[in-house]
């Protein structure tokens, strides 16, 4: 048997399988994909966050379905604990008083979108050494 024919038959047989597959291959992608975009919308958002000499302000721009957090104002003066982490996916940042509490995660590798992200947590690093 020689080498060509073997790779000839190798290859007529790969396109029978995607041939008689090919529906269900069509159909399994479009699902990953439908599941991935209503995820995505279910679970994302665009928010504004105001940093001022006095407070912390957090507005949803566009709030996504599956959210508690609200629109929220905190004085730096009666922040209680606040805590920044890097992960793998996402940076972190959690800020909490007595009764509110902002949380902001950016996605960085996933949304290649400009904003000021790090700026806003250097500033507020900033504005916090001062008060304490």
């Amino acid at each position: 048997m020689s080498l060509s024919f073997s790779i000839s038959y190798l290859i007529i047989n790969i396109f029978g399988i995607i041939e008689s597959n090919l529906v269900a291959g069509i159909v399994s992608v479009a699902f990953l994909i439908s599941i991935y975009y209503v995820s995505f919308k279910l679970t994302t958002g665009i928010s504004e966050i105001k940093l001022t000499n006095k407070t912390v302000e957090f507005n949803w721009i566009k709030k996504p379905l599956l959210t508690f957090q609200k629109n929220t104002i905190i004085s730096l003066k009666d922040i209680e604990n606040w805590k920044f982490r890097t992960e793998f996916h996402f940076d972190y940042i959690k800020i909490q008083n007595s009764s509110n509490e902002i949380v902001i995660i950016k996605l960085h590798p996933w949304n290649q979108k400009k904003d000021n992200f790090y700026d806003f947590l250097y500033a507020y690093k900033n504005r916090i050494k001062k008060i304490e």
